[in-house]
């Protein structure tokens, strides 16, 4: 068992309620508790003595300090961010990289500089400095196309186009959105599908083999190298590493320029540690309502129509 293994099992036994809750819902009510406030209460009541050991064994793995995010999820006032996170992570975004991922690109600085209106997630998100999505006002068209984004998330409603230059003095057209809820989506969107380019370049340049071995953290990491420097720029990395192998970070542990830099290795490093920081706390992993375990139904008698309830039989 690795040390992030031994951690998380610790983690999740720390929870006063034990591991969050898969509820045994009734074939009438099939709800499970609201995942968003799952969120807020284990992040709360998460164990600081089991998250120390979370974040030294994710340092130990990838060679770089994970940050500490919690602070931003820990009371009720944060509810819309774990909202917006909850309901827009997938089997393939999970919330511990989407969330990871929209932190560090700026949206801390969106928390700390807007008050009341951006922990209501009402303030206006700039997707250049708040959200990494330097690139969605050229994307959001084949997001839209290709099916990773909504057809009627509209230019005018949820985003506005603006350019901006970067710090490669190249201009980029970015985007403004509405509100927290429309610049998580549209960072999950992005995300799934520089994840989807990367898979695709795996299986074409490293081979079956190889693509088919790909474990869940290299597809992280690649899915925020292809993020964070550029299709292009990936898919020049993947060529020259002919591997999908991640290395650990040798330096500084807070990673090159603090974690924000040119360079895309380190930086994804200090997003990965992050991430299996969380994930080894356990404190995203939610229980939705579609994941109730449904009772038992009441027995039925062969050639009679209804449940057995009061001795009572409905007869056909």
């Amino acid at each position: 068992m690795s040390d992030l293994d031994a951690a998380a099992a610790s983690a999740q036994e720390s929870f006063s309620s034990g591991e969050p809750v898969v509820t045994t819902c009734s074939h009438k009510d099939a709800s499970a508790p609201d995942p968003a406030s799952q969120v807020v209460t284990q992040v709360k009541n998460r164990s600081r003595k089991s998250a120390r050991a979370c974040r030294k064994a994710a340092q130990k793995k990838y060679g770089v300090r994970p940050r500490n995010l919690f602070g931003y999820l820990d009371g009720p006032k944060h509810i819309a961010l774990a909202k917006a996170i909850t309901e827009h992570s997938s089997e393939n975004i999970s919330p511990e990289l989407l969330y990871t991922v929209m932190m560090l690109e700026g949206l801390n600085h969106y928390f700390d500089d807007n008050g009341k209106k951006a922990r209501e997630g009402t303030a206006r998100v700039s997707g250049f400095d708040h959200a990494g999505l330097d690139d969605f006002g050229s994307d959001a068209g084949k997001l839209k196309s290709d099916g990773y984004l909504r057809e009627d998330f509209d230019k005018g409603d949820e985003y506005t186009v603006t350019k901006r230059v970067n710090e490669h003095n190249e201009v980029k057209k970015t985007a403004n959105f509405s509100d927290l809820d429309s610049a998580t989506e549209a960072a999950s969107a992005e995300l799934s599908w520089r994840r989807d380019v990367f898979l695709q370049d795996a299986d074409s340049i490293l081979g079956e083999d190889q693509a088919s071995e790909l474990t869940p953290e290299e597809i992280d990491y690649w899915t925020y190298i292809y993020f964070n420097s550029g299709i292009g720029s990936g898919r020049k990395r993947l060529k020259k590493r002919k591997s999908a192998k991640i290395k650990k970070w040798k330096g500084d542990p807070e990673g090159e320029g603090q974690g924000y830099s040119d360079n895309a290795h380190s930086n994804a490093l200090v997003r990965l540690a992050t991430l299996e920081y969380l994930r080894c706390t356990g404190v995203l992993k939610t229980t939705k309502p579609d994941d109730c375990t449904p009772e038992s139904p009441a027995p039925v008698t062969p050639g009679v129509t209804g449940p057995v309830s009061d001795g009572s039989l409905t007869k056909p």
